[in-house]
C-alpha cells in the first residue's frame, strides 16, 4: 500500500513557525471495482508559539489524483487558536478509481487559510502537498466473451 507525507513551514508576521503536513496513505484496494481507499491528514504543529483570536482560521485537506485532475475536498476544521504544544489536525477518506489500465497517481494536499490578517501571531495561509505518488496498481484482466455455436 502506498503513503506519501510532506511538511512546509508557515511562519506568522512576528516570526513564529508553525508546521503545515499533508499526508495520506491508502488503505485497500478492490480487484473487481478497480478501486483504492484512501485516507488523508492534513497537520498543523507549532514551534513554541500559540494564538488565539476571534477570527476562525480553517485547515483543510483534500485528494487530488491523475483520473479526475482535480482537486477533491475531504474534509476541513475551523479553529480560532492554537496553545503551545498543541496540533491541529483533520483527517478525510474516500474511494477513488483507478485509471482503465488499474494504474493511478495522487497526492494529498493539505491547506490553512488564516481567519483575520490582523493577528500577528497567527500563521500566514498556505498550503503544501505530498510528491505525486504511484498507488498499488490493480490488474487488469481481459474479459472472455465466447460466442454461442449457430
Amino acid at each position: 500500500m502506498s503513503s506519501a507525507s510532506k511538511t512546509t513551514t508557515l511562519y506568522s508576521n512576528s516570526g513564529n513557525a508553525y508546521y503545515l503536513t499533508a499526508s495520506f496513505v491508502e488503505t485497500g484496494t478492490s480487484t473487481p471495482n478497480n478501486t483504492s481507499d484512501i485516507s488523508c491528514t492534513a497537520t498543523l504543529s507549532p514551534t513554541n508559539a500559540y494564538w488565539g483570536t476571534s477570527y476562525a482560521s480553517t485547515l483543510a485537506i483534500y485528494w487530488h489524483d491523475n483520473r479526475q485532475n482535480t482537486d477533491v475536498y475531504l474534509n476541513s476544521i475551523s479553529f480560532a487558536g492554537i496553545n503551545s504544544g498543541e496540533t491541529k489536525s483533520v483527517t478525510g477518506t474516500t474511494t477513488i478509481y483507478h485509471r482503465d489500465d488499474g494504474s493511478l497517481n495522487g497526492y494529498a494536499y493539505a491547506v490553512f487559510t488564516k481567519g483575520s490578517t490582523t493577528s500577528a501571531y497567527a500563521p500566514n495561509s498556505g498550503s503544501i502537498t505530498t510528491d505525486w505518488t504511484a498507488l498499488t496498481n490493480i490488474d487488469r484482466y481481459p474479459m472472455i466473451i465466447t460466442a454461442p455455436n449457430f
